[in-house]
């Protein structure tokens, strides 16, 4: 009998613990959807390259500026690079790049972080390019998630990407 007291007592810690994750993560999407209310944006709600709204995944938010287009917002680092390189000649030229550091979730120039791909870590599209500030940090996490390679905005090539989705 104590053994199963003791089992059901682990079962409502990790239940806790779950919701509280969760509670947590729809805090983040409410606080991100009231912090982009009223902006003005190419593509209002909804992913440039899939249409996805981005509001539902803040941390994995990514954005640039293009001179022909204004702002434009993606549910996903891969849809970003995605958009950057397919659309580069419609695009002029990007700036302003703009991503999430994985583990604590601050805005970081998107053309400095290190991208880690192959890992156990899925985003909103599946398999993505995940980010980091530093090359440390994005070491740390390939070792922690089976990450497969590491790569600078720069070395994303349609070749990468098309690795990435046929994951």
């Amino acid at each position: 009998m104590k053994h199963l007291y003791f089992f059901l007592l682990i079962a409502l810690f990790f239940t806790s613990q779950s919701c509280q994750k969760e509670k947590q993560e729809e805090v983040q999407v409410q606080e991100y959807a009231e912090e982009h209310k009223g902006h003005s944006h190419a593509n209002e709600g909804g992913c440039a390259h899939c249409g996805m709204d981005y509001t539902m995944h803040p941390k994995w938010k990514a954005s640039f500026e293009s001179p022909e287009k204004g702002t434009l917002m993606f549910c996903s680092n891969r849809c970003m690079l995605l958009t950057s390189i397919k659309e580069k000649d419609q695009l002029g030229e990007i700036s302003g790049i703009q991503v999430q550091d994985y583990y604590d979730l601050k805005t970081i120039d998107g053309q400095s972080a290190f991208y880690v791909t192959g890992s156990d870590v899925l985003g909103p599209m599946g398999h993505d390019f995940v980010p980091f500030s530093s090359k440390e940090a994005a070491e740390e996490f390939m070792k922690d998630h089976s990450g497969k390679n590491i790569y600078s905005f720069e070395e994303v090539t349609m070749e990468v990407i098309t690795s990435v989705i046929n994951q």
